[in-house]
């Protein structure tokens, strides 16, 4: 794109994905912000089991039917991690993100590549990766993220080589930023002012 300098903004897979990016971009990546994202040596035990099922026979067919179930869907099991308040897993949520992936085969086997793809051998090496990010990083976590929790995440801090900040948001589980866009944007906000103003 030709920018000179950039923020990242990543979430969950996205954020592991903005830290490998920001150590290849080194000092052109002004600030860092992370959000429900990978802790090194953290592997979260839903993801091994999720990726067991996944390999049963007829598997896919029996997911698609799960996650079309409002009722169902809000499982531990499933989708309830994702929220505090699971009544947001309808609406635009699932007509956003759900639904386009309920309707088309091709989607949904998309998605379950990248959940079987997942190791931690990747997840693991970002402890390294940590200690190349020299930019200014803000990582805002869900109190009750169930994946990632705040004491897992906020002890990876000092792996950071430049200086970070972390922020807990209550009543909120791994998608944060969309549970409470408000204040994910407030303290998005005076982080970034503050990077401007040194």
């Amino acid at each position: 794109l030709g920018l000179e300098r950039v923020t990242f903004v990543g979430h969950d897979s996205g954020g592991l994905i903005a830290r490998f990016a920001a150590a290849r971009l080194g000092g052109r990546v002004e600030s860092l912000i992370l959000t429900g994202t990978e802790v090194p040596h953290h592997h979260p035990p839903f993801i091994e089991r999720l990726q067991k099922v996944m390999k049963l026979p007829g598997s896919r067919d029996v997911m698609r039917k799960m996650l079309a179930n409002p009722r169902l869907a809000r499982s531990d099991q499933l989708l309830g991690g994702l929220f505090h308040d699971t009544d947001l897993l309808e609406g635009d949520f699932r007509a956003a993100v759900l639904r386009p992936h309920l309707g088309s085969t091709e989607r949904m086997d998309r998605q379950l590549e990248i959940l079987s793809s997942y190791t931690t051998g990747l997840v693991d090496e970002l402890e390294a990766v940590h200690a190349e990010l020299r930019c200014p990083t803000l990582l805002v976590w869900g109190e009750e993220d169930p994946f990632f929790p705040v004491d897992t995440a906020r002890a990876m801090c000092p792996q950071f080589a430049g200086p970070t900040q972390f922020e807990v948001v209550s009543n909120a589980k791994l998608l944060v930023h969309e549970e409470h866009p408000e204040r994910f944007a407030e303290l998005c906000d005076h982080f970034l002012a503050g990077v401007a103003n040194h």
